[in-house]
């Protein structure tokens, strides 16, 4: 190759890399403006700040569609809405106007309590003790004057007798970007868990009540960027009990609370997930050298962490893998049975439903396959003449699954089987399936109905 022909290649590439700027700036879109319609409720500034663009933005073409669907997640993921649309309309070569569209929720709830006091379906109708049920009243007050705040309160009596009053704020209107809740619960019960056998809850009972339980709690978030939350909690619990067992000496204790939480979160739903990701530490510290009275009290530290991920392959193939890792350590003697933050209830292993595996360090890691075969996106029932209601949508999976789980004094512990899980609006999920676990060593059919649970920490 001559010298001079080298010379102008260079010359060529050099003159590229000075006008890549100008031919990357050529590329970009300018949003000129954001319209909402749809939310005769919520406040405009709540679904603005859970866009990841905003007016004035010169975003590159290729990653607007990107950006776009992770707005659509995070709006859905507010809890707030049962569809969102958005979509982008090109005003010339290089200019964008953004429509969003959403369609609100029902947000004022009152309603009956009728529940299982059982750990599940399955373990309440094998044990046949139909008294363990629970009933009343429950109120909710969801987006609260339009700006995402909630108010709460329980009366449910039967089996577990609860009584709550709950508030919370996503979002200040002088800190956009901070939020505030507080709560009180009070339980009270006659018959109790007081411990396990072969991973099996024991039951004790009275005819007066045996359990009492105080929890007062307040917290804070923040939120330091898009997808990341910090938060942090104060609290005090309070238990007093009438139980003659070994595991439970003292009758009466109680201890302070902080703690303090970091979040990541990119799901496209916090209940029933198809893609993103859910990472979370939570460092807690019960007791803090601090004593009320006579009432006994504790040194105990907890340190909780997940990961979790859902993964898309096509239009009908999903994957899940959803890990947990927890450390209990108590300065001041055992870790206090109620205290467990076990594997069951709601860390359960599949195939492991109905048992309770109480362990101061442990890790499991549940690992799942799902295929699509049926859904409906979006269908009207022209029943009751409100979107809230009669838009609805519905999806049916079927899924395969191997949970597998180490704990402490226990070694390894393993669920599998298959199963269809129903997720539908308003965050409904049931999920029926046949599994096997190593621990009793035998196949079950397992029922979970999953409602979304309010935890603002």
């Amino acid at each position: 190759m001559k010298p001079h022909c080298c010379i102008k290649r260079i010359r060529l590439i050099l003159w590229l890399l000075l006008l890549y700027p100008t031919f990357s700036d050529a590329q970009s879109t300018h949003i000129d403006s954001i319209h909402i319609s749809g939310n005769k409720k919520t406040r405009d500034r709540l679904i603005l700040q859970e866009l990841a663009v905003q007016q004035g933005d010169s975003i590159n073409e290729q990653n607007l569609k990107t950006l776009l669907s992770e707005s659509t997640d995070k709006l859905m993921l507010s809890g707030l809405f049962n569809f969102v649309d958005i979509r982008y309309e090109n005003t010339s070569h290089s200019n964008v106007n953004i429509w969003v569209d959403v369609i609100e929720r029902w947000y004022l709830w009152i309603y009956p309590i009728f529940e299982i006091g059982d750990l599940n379906f399955d373990t309440y109708f094998l044990n046949r003790e139909y008294h363990r049920l629970n009933y009343g009243v429950s109120m909710e007050h969801h987006n609260f004057l339009g700006i995402n705040a909630l108010l709460k309160a329980k009366l449910r009596l039967g089996y577990r007798e609860q009584y709550s009053l709950y508030m919370s704020m996503a979002s200040l209107n002088c800190f956009h970007n901070t939020g505030l809740w507080a709560g009180i619960d009070f339980f009270r019960m006659k018959e109790t868990v007081a411990g396990t056998l072969d991973y099996r809850p024991i039951y004790v009972n009275s005819d007066n009540y045996l359990f009492h339980h105080l929890n007062v709690q307040a917290g804070i978030s923040q939120r330091l960027n898009y997808n990341w939350v910090l938060k942090g909690k104060v609290g005090y619990h309070y238990y007093n009990h009438n139980i003659d067992f070994s595991d439970h000496p003292e009758k009466e204790f109680g201890f302070p609370e902080i703690a303090v939480k970091l979040e990541y979160d990119t799901r496209n739903n916090r209940f029933f997930a198809t893609r993103g990701s859910h990472a979370m530490l939570d460092l807690s510290k019960h007791g803090l050298g601090i004593q009320f009275g006579n009432i006994s009290t504790l040194n105990h530290s907890i340190a909780d962490a997940s990961f979790n991920t859902y993964l898309q392959f096509d239009k009908q193939w999903f994957a899940a893998i959803e890990s947990r890792a927890l450390y209990q350590h108590s300065n001041t003697g055992d870790i206090h049975f109620w205290l467990y933050k076990s594997i069951g209830y709601d860390n359960y292993l599949r195939g492991c439903d109905n048992l309770i595996i109480n362990s101061a360090a442990w890790i499991y890691s549940k690992n799942t396959m799902r295929l699509l075969v049926f859904n409906k996106q979006r269908k009207n029932l022209n029943i009751t003449g409100l979107q809230q209601f009669d838009l609805i949508y519905a999806s049916v999976y079927l899924s395969a699954f191997a949970d597998l789980a180490y704990a402490k004094q226990h070694g390894f512990i393993a669920g599998c089987g298959a199963g269809i899980d129903i997720s539908t609006y308003y965050d409904r999920v049931l999920s029926i399936y046949y599994a096997y676990n190593n621990l009793s060593e035998k196949f079950n059919i397992f029922v979970q109905f999953r409602t979304p649970i309010i935890k603002q920490y």
